[in-house]
C-alpha cells in the first residue's frame, strides 16, 4: 500500500513539473525610435520566447509578435493614438501571465525635434557686414535629446560654420560675416542643417535662408568735413566766443559777490561795535572823550566800507543809519550772531518764513524781524 502511495506522489510531481508556468517578464519600458516604438523588458532566462501584446486598453489587446530577444520595435503605430503593451514569456507549451504594462502615444517627427529661425529678422545686409544667426529648438522631449548640433552652409562661397548651443535658452547662436564687397547686389542662400540624437535614433531638420547683399554706401569723408566746417564754422566760432565771455562774466560775478558779502559782514561788525561803545558810554564804563575818539575811528571805517559798497563815502554824503539804533546790547549781540551764522544759509527762506522760523526757536519777534531784515537786505 505504501509503495502505491509513493508512486502516486511521484507521478503528481512529474506532472506538476511538466506544466510549470514560466516566470513573467519584469520592468517593461518603451521609448521612441524614429518612427517606431521600442518595447524592452527584463527576464533571467535566455531560452524562452516572448509574446508582445498591443491594444487600446489592458483588457483589449492581441499578440502582434513573438520574439526571442528582450526587446521589440513596433513600426505599425499611428501618431496621436494611445497604445497599451503587455509582454508574456512562453516556453513552447505554457505561457506566463503579464505583470505590468506600458502606455505610449506616438508623436510626429517634427514634435520630437525641429528648429526655427529667430534672427536675423531683416533679410537685407551690406557686403562684409556681421550679423547673428539664432535658431530656436522645438521639441516635446527636449530633456531626452543629446548631441545637438547645427551648421550654416553655402557650398558656392565655401561657408560651413558651426553654431554654439545654449541649453538654458534652448537656442543655437552664430555670429557670421557675409562676403566682402561686390559691385552689384546679389541674393545668397544659406542652408541651416541641425541634428540631435534621441535614444539610438539620429534626428535632423533643415531650413533655407535667403539673404540679399548690397554694396556698402560710400561717403567722401574729407568733402563732408569741409562742407560741415564751411556751414557751421562761423556759428561754432561765435558760440565759442560767447561761451568764453559767459564763463569770464560768471567768474567775475561770483568773485565780486563774495567780496561784497565779506564787506557787508565787516560793515555789520563796525555798526555793532559803535552800538557797544555807545552803550558803554551811557553806562559810564568809558569816558565821553574815549567814546568820541572811538566813534570817529569807527565812522572812518564805516565810510571806507560804504565807499567799497558804492553807497556813500563821498564828501558831503551822510553816513548810513546804524541798523541797531534803539536796540539794547543783548539784542544787538543776538542779532549779530544770527546774521553771521544763518546769513550764508538762507537758501529756501523768504524774510517772512525766516522770521517765523526764528520765532519758533525762541527768538523774540523784535530780534527775528531785524535779523531777517539784515539778512535779506537788498544788495
Amino acid at each position: 500500500m505504501q509503495k502505491v502511495l509513493l508512486i502516486c506522489l511521484l507521478l503528481v510531481a512529474f506532472a506538476s513539473a511538466a506544466v510549470a508556468v514560466p516566470q513573467p517578464p519584469l520592468n517593461i519600458g518603451a521609448e521612441f525610435v524614429g518612427e517606431g516604438i521600442r518595447i524592452s523588458w527584463e527576464h533571467p532566462s535566455e531560452e524562452l520566447e516572448f509574446n508582445i501584446y498591443r491594444g487600446s486598453s489592458v483588457e483589449n489587446t492581441e499578440v502582434i509578435a513573438t520574439v526571442s530577444e528582450k526587446s521589440f520595435i513596433d513600426f505599425g503605430t499611428t501618431p496621436g493614438h494611445k497604445y497599451v503593451y503587455l509582454v508574456t514569456s512562453f516556453d513552447g507549451n505554457v505561457e506566463s501571465s503579464a505583470v505590468g504594462h506600458v502606455e505610449v502615444t506616438p508623436i510626429e517627427q517634427g514634435e520630437v525635434f525641429s528648429v526655427s529661425l529667430v534672427k536675423p529678422v531683416e533679410k537685407s545686409f551690406e557686403f562684409g557686414e556681421e550679423t547673428e544667426f539664432v535658431l530656436r529648438v522645438e521639441s516635446s522631449r527636449f530633456e531626452d535629446l543629446k548631441y545637438l548640433r547645427a551648421e550654416l552652409v553655402n557650398n558656392e562661397l565655401g561657408v560651413r560654420e558651426s553654431f554654439v548651443f545654449d541649453s538654458d535658452s534652448k537656442q543655437f547662436r552664430l555670429l557670421a560675416r557675409f562676403p566682402e564687397r561686390r559691385a552689384e547686389s546679389v541674393t545668397v542662400s544659406y542652408i541651416i542643417q541641425a541634428g540631435a540624437v534621441l535614444g539610438e535614433e539620429q534626428l535632423s531638420d533643415s531650413l533655407e535662408v535667403s539673404i540679399i547683399l548690397t554694396p556698402a554706401s560710400t561717403v567722401d569723408v574729407g568733402a563732408l568735413a569741409v562742407n560741415l566746417f564751411v556751414f557751421f564754422g562761423p556759428a561754432i566760432f561765435v558760440l565759442f566766443l560767447l561761451s568764453g565771455a559767459l564763463l569770464v562774466g560768471m567768474k567775475w560775478y561770483l568773485h565780486r559777490k563774495t567780496q561784497l558779502d565779506a564787506i557787508r559782514l565787516e560793515m555789520l561788525g563796525v555798526l555793532r561795535e559803535r552800538t557797544v561803545w555807545r552803550y558803554d558810554m551811557m553806562r559810564r564804563r568809558v569816558s565821553q572823550q574815549q567814546y568820541s575818539e572811538k566813534e570817529r575811528e569807527l565812522l572812518g571805517k564805516q565810510r571806507a566800507l560804504e565807499m567799497k559798497l558804492g553807497i556813500g563815502g563821498k564828501k558831503g554824503v551822510a553816513v548810513s543809519k546804524n541798523p541797531f539804533e534803539g536796540y539794547n546790547l543783548q539784542e544787538v549781540e543776538e542779532i549779530y550772531r544770527i546774521v553771521k551764522s544763518i546769513g550764508p544759509k538762507k537758501k529756501g527762506h523768504t524774510p517772512d518764513s525766516l522770521r517765523t522760523w526764528l520765532v519758533g526757536r525762541g527768538k523774540t519777534e523784535r530780534v527775528a524781524k531785524k535779523a531777517a531784515e539784515l539778512i535779506f537786505k537788498k544788495k
